[in-house]
């Protein structure tokens, strides 16, 4: 969750906002979706199956839903909530677990 924060925040400064979460959650679906539908060098066939189709999109709805409030919370101002947040993930994570090393 920590990671979703750190995410959102980053995004929301680069202005991204929640209406953009559905294309770049199909765009991500569609790179996986072109890298894991190639045929493999060794057996010929593809990686890419209904099951695949099923657990991204199961993944891509966690993150949205995630990113979305974060994001949403950020744009309605409330920059209390987000600092708050961020202040309580640098007191329990190091610069490594949120990448800021």
């Amino acid at each position: 969750f920590e990671k979703l924060v750190v995410m959102a925040n980053s995004l929301f400064a680069y202005g991204v906002r929640s209406e953009h979460l559905p294309g770049i959650g199909k765009a991500m679906h569609d790179a996986l979706h072109r890298v894991l539908a190639l045929p493999c060098g060794g057996c010929g066939k593809d990686e890419w199956n209904q099951q695949i189709t099923a657990a991204w999109e199961w993944l891509w709805k966690l993150i949205d839903n995630g990113l979305s409030s974060r994001i949403d919370s950020a744009e309605a101002d409330h920059p209390e909530l987000a600092r708050e947040s961020w202040d309580h993930i640098k007191s329990t994570r190091s610069d490594v677990e949120i990448g800021d090393a």
